[in-house]
């Protein structure tokens, strides 16, 4: 249902690296995050393959942003875990929380399932800024 929403075919390629995964062995599953369908796509794309905990930004689950937060909770709560945002007044901030690592290995001990994070921030342009070096 997804798919026809959203495109006419979502294509997905190298499905058969999920064949050399050892059975029982856990993965982080890391996906690109050049717009705000990324995620989504992902996680059709792998919901037969994975029982997936889905990372998201924290101000999703305080409903700062209604529609994503219904999204989730009629997919269930359980299969989201938040990570650290704030609001400011130019948009969202955010920078890398060591301890939502921690949260995320202790969630998955206890669920079993597979993490799914972005490996960056979304973009609104469709491409990626440059990294800038740590002062």
């Amino acid at each position: 249902m997804l798919e026809k929403f959203v495109a006419s075919k979502i294509e997905t390629k190298g499905r058969e690296n999920l064949d050399k995964i050892s059975k029982g062995k856990r993965v982080i599953i890391a996906c690109s995050h050049i717009s705000d369908m990324d995620m989504g796509m992902a996680a059709y794309a792998l919901r037969n393959d994975f029982d997936l905990l889905i990372t998201h930004q924290s101000v999703q689950t305080l409903f700062a942003e209604p529609g994503i937060a219904l999204a989730m909770k009629m997919a269930g709560k359980d299969n989201f875990l938040p990570i650290d945002w704030r609001r400011s007044n130019d948009g969202k901030q955010g920078k890398v929380n060591p301890n939502n690592f921690i949260e995320i290995a202790k969630s998955v001990e206890r669920s079993g399932k597979t993490p799914l994070v972005a490996a960056h921030n979304p973009s609104k342009s469709g491409s990626l800024k440059r990294a800038v070096t740590a002062r």
